[in-house]
């Protein structure tokens, strides 16, 4: 019969346990409060600590965030970066270079492309609020309503169409509503500006002839 005997390897790690002593309540919330304490005053440590200068790559993310927030608050259709000189010089630009970036990086294609086809969509309620100025009083966002509109601005049959929901342009179309628009609205300010100078003038004639009545009756 042979005996074998089974020695536990030295190197295995066993489960630390607690003392006794350390398991009631007591002493188990006097250890969480001295961690705590710790962690706060490592906190207050790295704080206090010189602050290092901000590496390249912190410099760039910063950067690109600020792009990002001025782009949240505007309303860009397409955005690309082009260099404009060789030399990186501000209030400068190399026509020949930014030619070359456009034709290598497709851009003239791509302008080509969305120019052959209807790029521009409105829903029905987006473009009776955009270019409510241009539509007659009472115009509803419906099919029928929108293409009365564009058959009465003689727009070009093959330069619009109007869906079941959405109005879909080409960009020569939407740069002629938007002309429209433009022209409409700088013909309404200068009607307001008409009309309140002939209030002031008004004013002032009837101050004026009050006056004169006023001095009459005194030396008459």
């Amino acid at each position: 019969m042979i005996f074998l005997t089974c020695r536990r390897n030295k190197n295995v790690k066993t489960k630390p346990s607690l003392p006794k002593h350390l398991l009631d309540v007591k002493s188990l919330r006097y250890l969480s409060g001295v961690t705590l304490h710790d962690r706060i005053t490592k906190s207050l440590l790295h704080l206090h600590k010189k602050k290092k200068p901000p590496s390249i790559s912190a410099q760039f993310q910063a950067s690109l965030n600020k792009l990002m927030e001025t782009l949240d608050q505007s309303e860009p259709y397409f955005v690309k970066c082009f260099r404009s000189n060789a030399e990186k010089l501000p209030l400068r630009f190399n026509d020949g270079l930014v030619l070359r970036q456009l034709r290598y990086t497709g851009m003239l294609e791509t302008v080509r492309i969305r120019q052959s086809g209807y790029s521009i969509k409105y829903t029905f309620q987006d473009f009776v609020r955009h270019f409510h100025v241009l539509l007659p009083r009472g115009t509803s966002p419906t099919k029928s309503g929108i293409r009365e509109f564009f058959r009465r601005i003689h727009l070009p049959p093959a330069g619009y169409q109007v869906g079941n929901t959405m109005v879909f342009l080409r960009e020569a179309e939407r740069q002629r509503l938007q002309k429209l628009l433009h022209q409409e609205v700088l013909r309404r300010i200068v009607t307001l500006q008409r009309r309140f100078r002939a209030v002031l003038e008004r004013k002032r004639f009837v101050d004026m002839r009050r006056a004169s009545s006023v001095l009459q009756s005194d030396y008459g």
